[in-house]
């Protein structure tokens, strides 16, 4: 990653000033990886001052610490972030006609596809792919259809869809299993102890997180963006660890212990369950009553849709 910041002064004699992330894939497959970035006081007081090229994902701290989840492709092809902050003029999009957002939004996109389509060959088809993943919330398959590498327009549309039988035509087996978000087997014997920390459950139930319906689900309507509940502890262990089973997790989902981050829900972003065990180190835990909070994690204004159960 690389980080440039300037300062440029204005006709009224005052600065305006800019940061760049650089992220680039040196690896020789697709990434999925987090940054979080912690903007300098000198540059901006609060994320109320700033105007993100593209927003992130979750707001850590408004005085200023923001999270990105990224996805990044073909080993050269870099993706830019940008944060903006003028003295002169504060963008409030909030305050702005809804239809011109929107408008603005698809304008963007549509500026992005015509400088991927000055590329060529796999670039330009990678630039594609990574357009269509931060616009993922705009469902642009039309970005996809763009693409000409069968392989990876089945992966865009498999990703932007969230439709598997996109990622079962793929016949590269490491993009389809990225498709698929299943990880990739170990190719060594993985030898491992069982685990002495107590165990935490969470109570009988199923519920759904985020801000969707989904009339094929278990539990077909949202329940809010967070859960909350408790547990008690006659002692505080060196550690414990957090089982529960997920369904359809495609975000970072924070899990908070007393108020403090342990940690995030397990990815599975098939529409089955899946054992997840998450530890919590004992710092976090306290005797008597302990509060475990789960959020549903956010991309700019979408949430996660998942369902947890014992």
């Amino acid at each position: 990653m690389v980080r440039t910041i300037e300062f440029n002064k204005t006709d009224s004699e005052l600065f305006e000033g800019k940061i760049v992330l650089k992220f680039e894939n040196k690896g020789d497959k697709p990434i999925e990886y987090s940054h979080i970035e912690e903007i300098p006081k000198s540059f901006a007081e609060s994320v109320d001052d700033l105007v993100f090229s593209i927003p992130p994902d979750e707001i850590i701290d408004p005085d200023t610490k923001v999270r990105w989840n990224m996805w990044s492709g073909m080993k050269g092809i870099p993706v830019y972030y940008s944060l903006y902050f003028s003295i002169v003029e504060r963008i409030d999009l909030e305050e702005q006609d809804p239809f011109w957002v929107v408008k603005m939004y698809y304008g963007i996109l549509n500026y992005c596809v015509r400088e991927c389509n000055k590329r060529s060959g796999t670039s330009r088809d990678y630039c594609l792919l990574l357009l269509a993943e931060e616009f993922k919330a705009a469902e642009p398959t039309y970005v996809c259809h763009e693409i000409e590498n069968e392989d990876l327009k089945n992966l865009c549309l498999g990703r932007v869809t969230g439709d598997k039988k996109y990622c079962e035509k793929i016949k590269n087996e490491d993009l389809r299993k990225l498709c698929l978000g299943q990880e990739e087997e170990e190719e060594e014997e993985v030898t491992t102890t069982p685990s002495t920390a107590p165990t935490i459950t969470i109570p009988p139930g199923v519920h759904h997180f985020g801000d969707q319906t989904f009339t094929d689900w278990e539990v077909q309507s949202s329940e809010g963006t967070e859960y909350t509940t408790t547990f008690s502890l006659a002692t505080v262990p060196a550690s414990a660890d957090l089982t529960l089973n997920v369904f359809q997790t495609n975000y970072n989902n924070p899990v908070l212990v007393n108020g403090q981050g342990v940690g995030f829900l397990c990815i599975h972003t098939s529409e089955s369950w899946v054992k997840c065990t998450i530890s919590i180190p004992g710092s976090a835990l306290q005797i008597g009553s302990n509060t475990l909070t789960i959020r549903a994690g956010r991309r700019g204004s979408n949430y996660d849709d998942f369902m947890i159960k014992p």
